[in-house]
């Protein structure tokens, strides 16, 4: 885990779920790492993210500047949301399918990221990133029910054997950074979910992590007294993506169904 020492502040710094919208913290980020002359992965213990944030977090937990991710939004972000006319008309305006073909966003993050996995830590911070899982590997039990599906949390520390409960290996937790950013911000109806293995050969399957952590600040901060200890100061950084609303007037709404409802919600 990040050395710090019993003086200095636990530093953590947590980033919201927003699609394309991830370029607004990234360009906040991006002013920080201009004033302080240091990488985001420089400053902060540890880093959490969902969804576009998880993408963010991936990136700068590998080295990534702010800069060249928040470029990355602007010049590539049209090809992520590419409208196509035939995928339009297959998937009937997305009620049939998914609304984008996630092979551009494969690719995108297959070049930033590369062959990095979590159990690397290049510069020093921890990285935290939800994603809810919709097919495990094996059963687990819930309650005293079995299920397939659950929350999961991709941790860096875990992939490197920090922290591990009797019964668990370090490559049970190591994926692949693609993959992380891929598993944490595959929104139901804009793209299919993700499919994907760790370093034992497990295979999961898994939806965007905004599901159940859009803001994964909680998550961070408990996730850092386990790792650090409650004898210490916490900073917490949390950045959002600002909000998109349209005005729903009660003269169309009072007319709507559920295909109208789900459709103006996943806009909103």
């Amino acid at each position: 885990m990040a050395e710090s020492s019993n003086k200095a502040p636990v530093r953590i710094l947590s980033i919201d779920g927003g699609g394309i919208r991830g370029i607004l913290p990234a360009r906040v980020l991006q002013h920080i790492e201009v004033q302080t002359g240091k990488k985001i992965a420089e400053l902060f213990d540890l880093i959490a993210g969902t969804s576009t944030g998880g993408i963010l977090g991936c990136g700068l937990f590998k080295g990534k500047s702010a800069k060249d991710l928040g470029d990355l939004y602007a010049q590539r972000g049209g090809e992520i949301f590419a409208h196509s006319l035939w995928r339009t008309v297959r998937t009937v305006g997305g009620v049939e399918g998914p609304r984008y073909d996630a092979a551009s966003l494969e690719t995108i993050l297959g070049n930033v990221l590369g062959g990095a996995r979590l159990s690397d830590a290049p510069i020093g911070a921890e990285l935290l990133v939800p994603t809810y899982v919709i097919q495990l590997p094996k059963p687990i039990v819930v309650d005293n029910v079995p299920t397939t599906r659950t929350p999961m949390l991709f941790k860096t520390w875990k992939a490197r054997g920090v922290g591990l409960a009797a019964g668990e290996t370090k490559e049970m937790f190591d994926f692949a950074l693609r993959d992380v950013a891929r598993a944490t911000s595959a929104a139901p109806t804009y793209f299919a979910p993700a499919q994907y293995k760790n370093k034992a050969g497990d295979t999961y399957a898994s939806v965007d992590g905004g599901l159940f952590a859009n803001n994964p600040a909680l998550c961070a901060l408990v996730a850092a007294y386990k790792l650090y200890g409650d004898d210490r100061r916490y900073v917490l950084v949390s950045l959002g993506t600002g909000s998109l609303e349209r005005p729903i007037p009660y003269d169309q709404a009072k007319g709507w169904g559920d295909l109208h409802w789900l459709h103006r919600c996943s806009r909103c």
